[in-house]
């Protein structure tokens, strides 16, 4: 019994010798994994990367990047004539330059007010002309209602008695009618403003009227100069700049 127990005693001696060796190689093993050592496939280890502690260590830039502003005003109108369609080749090669602009529509002239610049009594004057001697004229032109004066004077002093007269001849322009009112004052220093002694309403050709004062078969001795007044107004139609009505006025006739 001597043997056999000895090898029993011997056996449980060398399984607690073979139970502390694995316990510590499995203590290694955890030590190992801790610390970042591992074995290589042919039996060698692998350490940490050793960190240089001298060196700076990089950090990174935490400041926000700068903010990109925006005009906010909005952008300026673009001009919708020769700005806008010129750059394009509209302007000076097509309906600008070289086509309706200024050899088509553009004759036409940009429409403009009809109302009169002026009023009766800052009409604008006319040459003066004969009533009674000659055949002299007066022209003058313009595009909008307007006020006009003119001085017809007597200058027939025979003992037959002479009328003094005047002839007027308003042309309108083809985009527009025009028609006239005339004053006459009854005496040679005033200027009438209202009432009118002849109206003109021609839709097809000029419009004409004639007016005449003074003496009859006999001289009368009087002052018969006169300031005889023209209203051109407005009727229909597009008032525009290039497009005049022309007025003639014919003393002694």
């Amino acid at each position: 019994m001597r043997g056999p127990a000895r090898r029993a005693r011997y056996g449980a001696i060398m399984g607690r010798h073979i139970a502390a060796v694995l316990f510590a190689l499995g203590c290694a093993a955890a030590v190992a994994c801790t610390s970042g050592i591992a074995d290589t496939e042919d039996g060698g280890v692998i350490l940490p990367e050793e960190v240089d502690a001298s060196a700076p260590t990089p950090t990174r830039d935490s400041a926000l990047p700068p903010v990109v502003q925006f005009d906010s005003a909005p952008p300026p109108p673009v001009d919708a004539g020769t700005d806008a369609v010129g750059d394009a080749g509209v302007g000076d090669g097509g309906v600008g330059d070289g086509g309706a602009g200024d050899s088509g529509a553009g004759d036409a002239g940009t429409p403009i007010a009809c109302a009169s610049p002026n009023a009766c009594g800052g009409a604008s004057a006319m040459t003066a002309v004969s009533g009674d001697t000659g055949a002299p004229t007066s022209r003058t032109t313009g595009t909008t209602s307007q006020w006009l004066k003119i001085r017809v004077t007597e200058d027939d002093s025979g003992v037959i008695g002479k009328k003094v007269t005047l002839r007027l001849t308003l042309t309108s322009p083809s985009s527009a009618n025009f028609d006239m009112r005339v004053y006459v004052p009854t005496d040679a220093s005033s200027q009438k403003c209202t009432g009118a002694d002849r109206q003109t309403s021609a839709t097809v050709g000029p419009d004409v009227a004639s007016v005449e004062w003074g003496e009859g078969a006999v001289a009368n001795g009087d002052d018969d100069h006169r300031t005889v007044t023209i209203e051109v107004f407005h009727v229909s139609g597009t008032c525009a700049a290039g497009q005049t009505w022309s007025l003639l006025a014919e003393g002694n006739k």
